[in-house]
């Protein structure tokens, strides 16, 4: 009968991972009627016992104290004198993440579940919520990996499953990757007659800065998946993000555009040897590409809280498939107006 009601409540909610096993008393109870209601409590109640429960006769909240407090108070004084009368609560259709992250919030063993009419149906435990916790954290996992599913164990899977997790966002990328083919297309097709060398060398910096990219895009968007995760930002504090990633991906973007263009003048085994206009277009599209990718890498899960869906699901594979593209683009923009300004074409 249990389960049949617990799973009576919707998916993923507080209702789905409470138990109804815990102590309740009247607020008239003693501390000798307590502890004699415990000594009675059966085996699954007696695990849950980190707190008592006050109800009313309508089975309302009315406070809780916990295990230690009660062993320390005279026999004789009575529950609604000891217990906290203003106790935090959730509602039974609340998100079990929500739920977990209230737990570790406030370091409780045990939450009470209120059902719509505001009567105590059960309690979630710390234990329980921590499942909760590092299930949601493999599955944001998984999704940065741009692998789709729920956390199971891997050998529990056929062979059928994995392929059917994996392939749904490769076939996205490789199809996205097209995009990038195209770009360079485009320009090599543009390239003026003499330019073809030009173009070479300027072929030579694509690895170089499309993965520097790639990789600030996916700094920012794990960063920013796991502060939404732990509910350190919200998608309101969308321009607060936005402001802090301007000026961080600027710094980052600068001193790498710097050393961009140290290895790209300077001759030898460490450096290309290249002219000052190519090192320019090096160490000014860093910056810009850095900074475009902290940008969308921040903004892509800030946009998908805010519209009720998963920010892991704007995995790193995305994010560094759509900054090679737009990357590319910020590049050869960035050397056609360099190079423009010396005098030169591709």
């Amino acid at each position: 009968d249990e389960i049949r009601r617990l799973h009576s409540y919707p998916e993923d909610s507080a209702g789905q991972i409470m138990t109804e096993d815990f102590v309740e008393v009247f607020p008239t109870a003693t501390m000798a009627e307590v502890l004699a209601i415990i000594r009675d409590a059966s085996e699954e109640e007696f695990e849950t016992v980190n707190y008592v429960y006050v109800l009313s006769e309508d089975r309302h909240l009315l406070g809780v104290f916990s295990l230690r407090r009660m062993l320390r108070t005279p026999a004789e004084v009575l529950a609604r004198d000891i217990m906290n009368a203003d106790p935090v609560s959730v509602p039974v259709e609340t998100k079990e993440e929500e739920v977990a992250r209230i737990l570790a919030r406030y370091g409780f063993a045990a939450i009470p579940i209120l059902d719509l009419r505001g009567r105590m149906v059960g309690i979630v435990t710390a234990d329980d919520a921590q499942e909760v916790l590092e299930e949601a954290q493999t599955e944001d996992v998984l999704a940065f990996g741009g692998v789709v599913g729920d956390a199971e164990a891997y050998l529990s899977l056929s062979i059928w499953q994995l392929v059917k997790r994996r392939l749904p966002w490769l076939l996205i990328l490789f199809v996205a990757e097209f995009f990038t083919g195209n770009v360079l297309r485009y320009y090599t097709n543009t390239s003026e007659k003499g330019g073809d060398t030009l173009l070479a060398q300027l072929m030579l910096f694509v690895p170089l800065l499309i993965g520097a990219g790639g990789n600030a895009g996916s700094q920012v968007t794990t960063t920013i998946t796991r502060a939404l995760a732990l509910g350190e930002v919200t998608a309101r504090d969308w321009l607060l993000v936005i402001r802090r990633e301007l000026a961080v991906s600027s710094l980052v973007g600068f001193t790498l555009g710097f050393l961009g263009f140290i290895r790209a003048a300077i001759p030898g085994p460490i450096g290309w040897g290249q002219p000052v206009s190519l090192s320019l277009v090096v160490g000014m599209a860093l910056p810009c590409i850095v900074i475009w990718a902290a940008t969308v890498g921040s903004l892509l899960p800030i946009g998908a809280k805010g519209a009720g869906q998963d920010p892991a699901v704007m995995s790193a594979p995305f994010i560094s498939t759509f900054v090679d593209a737009t990357g590319l683009i910020i590049y050869f923009e960035v050397a056609r107006r360099v190079l423009g300004a010396y005098g030169l074409s591709f």
